[in-house]
């Protein structure tokens, strides 16, 4: 089964910070929690880096009926950010490096 690189991501998050011994409800519920805050983070990266043009087009393609699918979504925001895949790795380091120092205090 192949897993998705963001869950993989957060759960060796949440191993380095030491939550592994976490009941495993509340282990699930604290994995979505963080994830939900890592896909916060990764759209206000993307949005941070739409001129006010490419915005206003993806307000349209968001609109239509039915949503546009995530390899379609992928493409648009790669074709119009330079450089996203860095931008996003970036901002996921910068994501670990904060929760892990937040973890430990």
């Amino acid at each position: 089964m192949t897993q998705d690189p963001a869950i993989l991501f957060l759960e060796n998050l949440m191993t380095e910070a030491g939550l592994t011994n976490l009941p495993e409800d509340y282990k699930k519920e604290y994995l979505n929690k963080i994830q939900m805050e890592l896909n916060q983070r990764i759209g206000m990266i993307i949005m941070e880096n739409l001129d006010e043009k490419d915005a206003k087009e993806f307000s349209k393609l968001i609109d239509q009926k039915p949503l546009p699918g995530a390899t379609q979504m992928q493409k648009f925001f790669a074709d119009k950010i330079p450089g996203l895949e860095q931008k996003i790795k970036d901002g996921m380091v910068l994501f670990a490096q904060q929760f892990l120092s937040a973890v430990k205090k």
